[in-house]
């Protein structure tokens, strides 16, 4: 290969997109998600249907270019990628220690960070309202399905360690019963999260804390100067008891204080989507829209 066609390989693939497409369900729903490494961190973004075409050609071009490098025996690191040296020059820097064979705990370390990159990565950042300086970020990787089936597993995993086996039976069923209601929770808040932040990048997408509890989800639109507030409950009933911070006018107007204006109020949940929200009503449920989570997600795509 000349040295003029490897410079054209290698500038092509640094302009093409790294890593891969890889596909996970999500509550019965399969999702596209782009993965890729990036300053030594895996990242994921969840793929739009517009752009998933055109970015799984590039996806394949790339590799279908290292493939060429490779068969020459002259795979390139790209990114950080030079252009190729004389064979005299290559030889000279070529050191003995370049062809030790990888150590077994090289390849055991590549294979876990393999599997590790098949799952999507979601950030949830939570806020205080009292501390506006206080923010934290929470890394979750996402399940390759997150479904209710791996908390109760996980939790009877639990349940098997020393400490639990020495509670009664009736313990046991109620801390398993607390466990598995959390975790199912909390993973479905990480999937809106994470689908949220994917389908409106221009918002600023975070957990708020207040004094007693706590909005699931904000989604603050800076330049507009509008918020929608969220709670996300892990139930199908429709009740006043699962928005009571969306009933709370004094809670509600501090945040539009702070955010802008609420332009939304609505409780995700697993039970039927409720269009009583209108406009202009203060502290009633009919402020309030009832959104099934799954309806909320493929709203999302459109």
């Amino acid at each position: 290969m000349s040295e003029e066609r490897y410079n054209d390989i290698i500038k092509e693939i640094e302009s093409l997109p790294q890593g891969g497409i890889t596909y996970k369900k999500i509550n019965g729903k399969e999702y596209a998600y782009y993965q890729w490494r990036e300053d030594g961190k895996q990242r994921s973004r969840r793929a739009k249907d517009d752009e998933l075409e055109t970015l799984t050609a590039q996806i394949e071009r790339r590799k279908e270019l290292e493939a060429v490098l490779k068969e020459a025996g002259l795979m390139a690191k790209t990114k950080t990628a030079k252009p190729r040296k004389s064979a005299e020059k290559k030889t000279a820097e070529k050191k003995p220690a370049e062809k030790k064979a990888k150590s077994a705990k090289t390849t055991k370390a590549k294979s876990a960070a393999k599997a590790a990159s098949a799952a999507p990565v979601a950030e949830v950042e939570a806020r205080w309202f009292d501390d506006e300086s206080r923010k934290s970020i929470r890394h979750v990787l996402l399940p390759e399905a997150a479904d209710d089936g791996q908390a109760e597993e996980l939790v009877a995993f639990l349940l098997e360690d020393a400490f639990f086996g020495s509670l009664t039976a009736s313990e046991r069923e109620a801390m398993a019963e607390a466990l598995t209601t959390r975790m199912k929770a909390r993973m479905l808040e990480d999937v809106l999260h994470l689908e949220t932040k994917t389908a409106k990048s221009g918002c600023e997408v975070f957990r708020l804390h207040l004094a007693d509890g706590a909005f699931e989800m904000v989604v603050a639109d800076g330049k507009a100067g509008t918020c929608e507030l969220y709670e996300i409950k892990h139930c199908s009933e429709l009740s006043s008891a699962h928005c009571e911070y969306l009933l709370n006018d004094e809670i509600c107007d501090a945040v539009a204080g702070r955010y802008g204006q609420i332009t939304g109020k609505f409780v995700l949940y697993h039970g039927k989507t409720i269009n009583v929200m209108e406009a202009g009503d203060r502290g009633t449920m009919q402020s309030v829209k009832y959104w099934n989570a799954e309806k909320y997600l493929e709203d999302l795509k459109k």
